[in-house]
């Protein structure tokens, strides 16, 4: 996490303008706006909300984990009593190549970032007021900070409305990583442990040519610094090296450490499969 202290203060002095900017030129760049997928919810029901974030040409926006530099774009979301959330959901992210060889992870055109709610049995009510706060760091070659709170009323009524966005959805519903046995293109995905003070190798065997825009991201945490080398690819194989290092007398805050394999099909589209990196041996002097 050092290093990426580090880039933050060199983004920031780097961008030192941009930082100042008003909030009317973040407003320019990032255009949020607040989606369900039902007309109508009915009390002991649930509907999806997302928060569709489009971003200005050359623009993007970061991920959970921002990489080397950068901030997560973040949502709070604010319900009624009686109305619960899940966890937010980020798609599969991508690449951006940071000043610095930096990587960065994270969004460009549009995001759908969505969650489940659940309406209590108990709601009463001819509506649900729905809000949620986002916050983002938007960056091309300097970086500018957003944030909004957007909202919206939503009927409430004795039976679910018909659905709506539902393209919208179900595009973005594909984006989200899945389970390796859940991804036709993978064939197998193992992780090989290096000898003591090596990396980690994680092994990929594709079912057919390999896809475009292969990457591996880990989820944060900030009690390990990770490192993740380049791609390097033969044949239907992928080979990525990752080195993880806990910080001075820390331990990992979840073990294996989760993360996304990230890809692009010859279609274009953007896929990602579920993986779990195991930690360094304890006597590995990394």
């Amino acid at each position: 996490m050092a290093r990426r202290w580090l880039a933050l203060i060199l983004v920031g002095l780097a961008t030192a303008p941009a930082w100042a900017a008003p909030a009317s030129a973040a407003s320019r760049l990032v255009e949020a706006r607040l989606l369900v997928d039902r007309t109508a919810v009915a009390p002991g029901g649930s509907f999806q909300i997302g928060i569709l974030l489009k971003i200005a040409p050359g623009w993007h926006v970061y991920w959970i984990n921002p990489g080397d530099s950068g901030m997560p774009t973040e949502v709070t979301l604010i319900l009624p009593p009686g109305l619960s959330a899940g966890c937010v959901q980020y798609p599969v992210a991508v690449r951006f190549a940071a000043p610095g060889d930096l990587a960065a992870y994270g969004y460009s055109g549009e995001v759908l970032l969505t969650a489940t709610v659940t309406v209590g049995e108990s709601f009463r009510g001819e509506s649900a007021t729905l809000a949620a706060d986002v916050s983002w760091l938007c960056c091309a070659q300097t970086c500018i900070p957003g944030a909004e709170r957007v909202t919206m009323e939503l009927p409430v009524a004795k039976t679910p409305g018909p659905s709506t966005n539902e393209a919208t959805f179900t595009a973005w519903r594909k984006r989200m990583a899945v389970g390796a046995s859940s991804a036709r293109e993978i064939r197998r995905i193992e992780f090989v442990p290096g000898s003591q003070g090596e990396a980690t190798t994680a092994v990929i065997t594709w079912a057919a040519d390999p896809p475009a825009e292969v990457a591996l991201f880990t989820e944060p945490d900030d009690r390990m610094e990770v490192r993740i080398g380049p791609v390097k690819t033969r044949g239907r194989e992928s080979r990525i090296a990752v080195m993880i290092q806990p910080l001075k007398g820390q331990s990992p805050r979840r073990a294996p450490l989760p993360g996304v394999l990230g890809y692009t099909t010859a279609d274009g589209e953007r896929r990602g499969v579920k993986v779990e990196i195991p930690m360094p041996r304890a006597d590995a002097d990394l």
